[in-house]
């Protein structure tokens, strides 16, 4: 179960992921709830200069 919280901390919204899911988030906060058995949860940050180089096309976002 993923939590999504806005910058206030104000819970956003609940998802519970499956397997092969990704949740990329931009700003606000995150946490995590293991349901079942889990081998890995893995969370990266990028650095400040990788998300330099990243550009967002806002128009396929709905």
């Amino acid at each position: 179960m993923a939590s999504i919280y806005d910058e206030e901390e104000n819970l956003i919204e609940e998802l519970q992921l499956q397997e092969g899911d990704v949740l990329i988030l931009l700003a606000g906060g995150h946490g995590y709830r293991i349901l079942d058995n889990a081998a890995k949860v893995l969370e990266k940050e990028p650095s400040a200069a990788a998300l330099e180089k990243v550009s967002l096309n806002t128009d396929l976002i709905t």
